[in-house]
């Protein structure tokens, strides 16, 4: 029996896999659905939520199988699955990847190398998971979409009134901590506290107008967020059609929509050509 004191979490780790006789598990925070780290410490047992155990092997029946290469790996030879977007990964790789994706708080799961999105079920479905991975990753989803983590424990907090942007100011419900900070920006809370996100805000109300290349449109702002991940994009040179560093997707500076595969499997613009008018969208709001 444990006693409720600072240990790590490979040694619980590892004492449980040797109960399971040599099965592999993980172990989960109640907090905020994140696969603790071997070296991270456990102050409360209470933290823990759950053990996840893993199957012995994810084992893909024939009719899921298909004879692309692996997306991470082309010389992998273990049998791969279909994913919806059309690319191939092997139920290992998937799974290894998607809870990468969910463990850093994404609220889509998106195939790194088309870019598509996938559809969350038919992902869990192909990765093979036990009951346990597919409990874990359907909380996990449903955190990342409706709250997030405080900045100084990492305990999970959930904004009651989503639509309510004059409720910034957060305290941590967590009795050890009570961490005061900004719901947006995550900084500590002050009394007279002003979210950086103001000063991104002042960047896009600021920024100089300029004549589109390529389709000479006039008084387009140079500075946009991507509308897929918002990132910062200044527009230096070249048609109107741009592809986010940040995400990859593409969309046009002008208009702001986004760009879609063709029937030949190319990105391409969705409002006119690269060199043709569109409607200049008004200056972004954060």
């Amino acid at each position: 029996m444990i006693k409720e004191e600072n240990f790590k979490a490979k040694d619980i780790k590892a004492l449980i896999e040797k109960k399971l006789l040599g099965r592999s598990i993980d172990i989960v925070s109640e907090i905020n659905g994140t696969i603790l780290k071997a070296e991270e410490t456990i102050t409360h047992i209470s933290d823990v939520l759950k053990v996840i155990r893993h199957p012995e092997k994810r084992t893909v029946p024939e009719y899921m199988r298909t004879s692309l290469p692996d997306i991470t790996y082309e010389q992998e030879t273990d049998p791969r699955v279909l994913l919806s977007c059309g690319c191939a990964m092997t139920a290992d790789n998937l799974y290894q990847y998607v809870e990468v994706e969910l463990m850093r708080g994404e609220r889509v799961l998106t195939c790194f190398n088309c870019r598509k999105e996938w559809d969350f079920e038919d992902a869990c479905v192909k990765a093979r998971l036990s009951a346990d991975e597919k409990l874990l990753f359907g909380i996990k989803i449903s955190l990342n979409s409706v709250g997030d983590v405080c900045p100084s424990c990492k305990y999970y907090c959930q904004r009651m009134t989503e639509d309510n942007n004059l409720e910034l100011w957060m305290k941590c419900t967590r009795r050890q901590c009570s961490f005061e900070f900004c719901w947006i920006c995550k900084q500590q809370w002050t009394h007279f506290h002003k979210c950086k996100l103001d000063k991104l805000q002042n960047i896009l109300n600021e920024c100089p107008k300029k004549v589109m290349g390529h389709s000479y449109i006039k008084n387009v702002p140079s500075i946009r967020f991507c509308p897929n991940c918002h990132a910062l994009i200044e527009h230096i040179d070249g048609c109107k059609e741009t592809q986010c560093t940040n995400c990859n997707k593409s969309f046009c500076f002008v208009c702001l929509t986004m760009c879609k595969e063709n029937e030949f499997h190319r990105l391409e613009l969705q409002c006119s050509e690269y060199d043709s008018e569109c409607t200049v969208a008004p200056v972004q709001t954060i």
